[in-house]
């Protein structure tokens, strides 16, 4: 450093030696002595080049403060953006939930419907495939027969329940379509039937190796096929609600509140994670950068106090040698040094609105540091 290699203890004594034998400066001067002032010139010129320093490493952490501060003000204004649309989301979500209490309950659901009624079409195919192939017909008019009765009656079973269901006295069309599937489907397995029994009229039919009447058999085959479009239409009836287009209506709606909420939540999640980020990282800036000032500053006391000493220590020697004895008023007043300005003051360019106190939180409750840190050298290192 300047101070240790050309103003040494022995430099210093020389010169309050020479200047106290002189009896410079004198008594009543008021004005610092002139080697006084070139040590002051020489504290200064290090203090300028310690802020030199400083305000290059200062450029770069500033800019990284601002970076940090604006990327945290962008993170807290999506954060209540996210809050606004999750509470929106909330209320909306809670409102078609709500109104699911006065839906109308009908059961089963949409799932096991569908797997009820494969399940009844695909067992219809073999019960009736194994009924036709006992009216001796040919192969391929079995399969045809059965695959219109396994697919005709959960069909006709399906219309028949949503229509009963729906009501009749209220829509002629539901109306006609309940008579329409009722009708088709009693006239197809009555058709069947007599069809069946006029081919083994008058005779016995051998099933499993037992002997039965056609006509049972003929009954058996419509007694079946009866139960299991019975149980299919109440299925259906039970499956389906009265006011079809208010029930989805009020389910759709509900899903997609339900659908809103949950990205809702998310991008709050989200949010909230990436505000946390912002603070931590400004936070971390900071820190650099008043621990950078924090240590600059220290740097400069103890130049300070350096120069302080050495200017002691010549008004020591000016005074211990001087003939008349006295002591210079100039020697009782301290040094005043020109600071450089980026080492008085850590500017954090803060706006008013932005400017609160110390220890002061923001709205979210992240703390919030000073405006600034300013530094009065002449307390400190005195």
């Amino acid at each position: 450093m300047l101070g240790k290699i050309r103003y040494t203890r022995l430099k210093i004594w020389w010169n309050g030696w020479s200047d106290g034998r002189k009896n410079y400066p004198e008594k009543d001067a008021r004005h610092p002595a002139q080697y006084v002032r070139e040590l002051m010139d020489a504290c200064e010129n290090q203090l300028a080049r310690l802020g030199k320093n400083w305000k290059q490493s200062e450029e770069k952490l500033d800019a990284e403060y601002h970076k940090a501060f604006d990327n945290n003000q962008k993170t807290d204004e999506a954060l209540k953006q996210a809050e606004d649309r999750n509470q929106g989301a909330a209320t909306a979500y809670e409102g078609a939930k709500s109104e699911l209490d006065y839906l109308e309950h009908v059961s089963p659901s949409r799932k096991w419907y569908i797997v009820f009624f494969t399940f009844i079409t695909l067992s219809e195919f073999p019960i009736n495939s194994f009924v036709f192939e006992l009216f001796g017909e040919a192969r391929w008019l079995t399969m045809i027969m059965s695959a219109l009765i396994c697919f005709c009656i959960p069909w006709a079973a399906h219309i028949t329940g949503k229509a009963l269901k729906e009501g009749l006295r209220n829509d002629r069309v539901i109306a006609t379509k309940f008579i329409v599937m009722g009708l088709m489907i009693i006239g197809l397995l009555t058709g069947i039937s007599y069809m069946r029994e006029k081919f083994f009229e008058g005779g016995v039919q051998q099933i499993l190796g037992i002997e039965m009447d056609v006509r049972i058999v003929t009954m058996l085959f419509f007694l079946i096929n009866g139960t299991v479009f019975l149980i299919a239409m109440w299925t259906s009836y039970t499956a389906h609600p009265r006011d079809p287009r208010t029930f989805h209506t009020i389910l759709r709606k509900y899903r997609e509140a339900k659908k809103q909420f949950t990205m809702a939540e998310r991008q709050l999640g989200e949010a909230e994670k990436e505000q946390e980020r912002a603070t931590n990282r400004l936070h971390d800036v900071i820190s650099i950068r008043k621990n950078g000032f924090e240590k600059m500053r220290n740097e400069a006391v103890e130049v300070i106090k350096s120069w302080d000493n050495h200017i002691r220590y010549y008004c020591k020697i000016n005074v211990r040698y001087r003939k008349d004895g006295s002591e210079p008023v100039s020697f009782h007043a301290e040094p005043v040094y020109k600071i450089p300005e980026g080492l008085q003051k850590l500017e954090w360019g803060w706006d008013d609105e932005i400017i609160r106190p110390a220890n002061a939180t923001k709205g979210n409750g992240t703390a919030v540091h000073e405006q600034d840190e300013t530094m009065d050298f002449e307390k400190i290192a005195r």
